[in-house]
């Protein structure tokens, strides 16, 4: 074979390598897209609350017996979670009392429904 030969192959090898690494970053780049079919949670079956002062926040995935309305249940104060609603203390039955936030729906509890949820626990 000839040099200009090889030169020929060699910069056909080069293209060819710089054609399948492109390929290569554009599967890995679709994997890691989110699935565009799979779709989120049901708001419902979210619901996160914050007991006794701790920093914690508790996801329960399965979604409240009876699901407080929104309109009567929650303060006007939307939430993403417990932290951002207002803390409320409540005394239970036998004289517990326990300090809670709850965020239901993206909505926060009212006291009643804060206390309620927190002292059946």
């Amino acid at each position: 074979m000839t040099s200009k030969r090889l030169q020929v192959i060699a910069i056909v090898m080069a293209v060819i390598a710089v054609i399948v690494s492109a390929i290569a970053v554009v599967v890995v780049e679709k994997r890691n897209e989110p699935d565009p079919v799979a779709s989120p949670a049901p708001a419902d079956a979210m619901r996160s609350e914050q007991h006794a002062g701790t920093d914690a926040a508790v996801t329960d995935p399965q979604p409240p017996e009876d699901p407080p309305d929104r309109h009567g249940a929650c303060t006007t104060t939307a939430c993403a979670g417990a932290n951002d609603c207002p803390a409320h203390d409540c005394e239970c039955d036998g004289g517990r009392v326990v300090h809670t936030r709850s965020c239901v729906n993206g909505c926060c509890s009212n006291k009643a429904d804060a206390c309620a949820s927190s002292c059946d626990r």
